[in-house]
């Protein structure tokens, strides 16, 4: 649904709604089928035998579903002294159902017992912005948001590319740690773009700018014990890591329907951790129920 409330174009206020069902991650079947299947066959004087292995083939649990995410937005755009654009908009984005390894086999997390797979993402945005037809395009905006949960997806920063195989579901024992801040939850960003346009000649060209500073990951804390790894505290509890900046430079030339770029991305080589190891220890020990970094380590 879009809006013109002011009229002549001065205004736009929208919202938006639909669910989305993922695609399966390429290399998924490493993760369903560990190995082929082989058969060994063995004759003997006695007799003959065959020995068959399936390849360690996890169990497809029956009635599975995609994964599936519903998504809400909310915005509004005003213009300004016909110069100026003013936009602001909320979005959120509910998982519905996940995928994932589970004592029952490949499963959606929580459809035959234990807790689902979750998670939840909410947003705001401001931006404020040039004419977009003018030679030289100034824009300036904010992001706020918070990504919560217990299911990161295919991808774990502290298990690399699990395609849908992490230990997050492996086993019956979840504790109420695991829901919290997920590696995704972006915190705080803001950016300034710019970018001129010009002629030199039959060639247009063309230089862009963008300087961004974001928050650092949320981070964890968890320990490997005898029921495999578990949150110590509430994931994403023992701070942020280091704020990222970063500035992006775009150069582009069109000639006759040609066009040569040259990007260089970062351009003053600013380096920050943005991972950590998050095992804190491998003893037998359990969670801290409800707690975070600041309770427990005060």
């Amino acid at each position: 649904m879009s809006w013109d409330v002011l009229g002549e174009g001065r205004s736009r206020v929208w919202a938006s709604m639909g669910r989305s069902f993922a695609m399966l991650p390429a290399g998924l079947g490493t993760t369903v089928i560990r190995r082929d299947a082989t058969v060994h066959d063995v004759t003997t004087p006695v007799g003959d035998a065959r020995a068959v292995d399936q390849g360690g083939v996890y169990h497809i649990v029956d009635d599975i579903e995609p994964i599936s995410q519903d998504e809400l937005t909310f915005g509004i755009e005003v213009g300004l002294a016909k110069t100026f654009r003013l936009i602001a908009w909320l979005q959120g984005r509910w998982l519905r159902r996940g995928l994932e390894t589970t004592p029952d086999g490949f499963d959606n997390p929580g459809h035959l017992g234990g807790d689902p797979a979750r998670r939840s993402t909410e947003q705001l945005a401001v931006e404020l912005a040039t004419s977009p037809t003018a030679t030289l395009v100034l824009r300036v905006g904010y992001l706020a948001g918070r990504t919560v949960g217990n299911f990161t997806g295919p991808w774990d920063p502290r298990q690399g590319a699990v395609l849908y195989d992490g230990d997050d579901f492996d086993t019956g024992f979840m504790s109420p740690n695991s829901y919290g801040r997920l590696p995704t939850d972006v915190g705080h960003r803001v950016y300034v773009e710019a970018s001129r346009s010009g002629t030199a000649g039959p060639v247009d060209l063309q230089l862009a700018v963008r300087l961004s500073l974001n928050s650092g990951r949320a981070r964890s804390v968890f320990a490997r014990t005898d029921v495999g790894p578990v949150q110590l505290i509430q994931r994403g509890t023992a701070g942020r890591g280091e704020m990222v900046a970063t500035t992006n430079i775009r150069v582009a030339a069109t000639w006759r329907g040609f066009e040569l770029g040259l990007d260089v991305l970062n351009a003053f080589d600013r380096g920050a951790a943005t991972s950590v190891d998050e095992t804190y220890t491998e003893g037998f020990v359990r969670p801290i129920e409800g707690a975070n970094m600041k309770i427990c380590c005060s």
